[in-house]
């Protein structure tokens, strides 16, 4: 069955980056003074995100089924739609 070649504690990071990332979305969510300050760096993680993953997609397509390609890609568009919503809120209360 082919895979992405990456040494496992690689995939360990991975994992983790996601953990502390929900980690944050769930402080944020208890706490408007740690949303407000927050924001920005989870704007920046989507971003970040679709863009490393876009390039990841790019090199490693051929070792990934369509069905994979599609379900990556699937997700790459909620994260950037997601990035758009989060940033124009911001911006949005920025004016207010």
């Amino acid at each position: 069955m082919p895979h992405i070649p990456l040494a496992p504690l690689l995939w360990t990071l991975f994992g983790a980056g996601l953990i502390l990332f929900s980690a944050q979305l769930v402080i944020m969510v208890k706490s408007t003074a740690w949303a407000e300050k927050l924001i920005i760096p989870v704007i920046f993680s989507d971003i970040a995100w679709v863009i490393l993953t876009c390039a990841a997609l790019a090199y490693y397509q051929s070792r990934i089924s369509p069905l994979g390609n599609t379900l990556i890609i699937a997700v790459n568009m909620m994260v950037a739609a997601l990035a758009w919503f989060q940033a124009q809120a911001y911006l949005e209360q920025g004016k207010k």
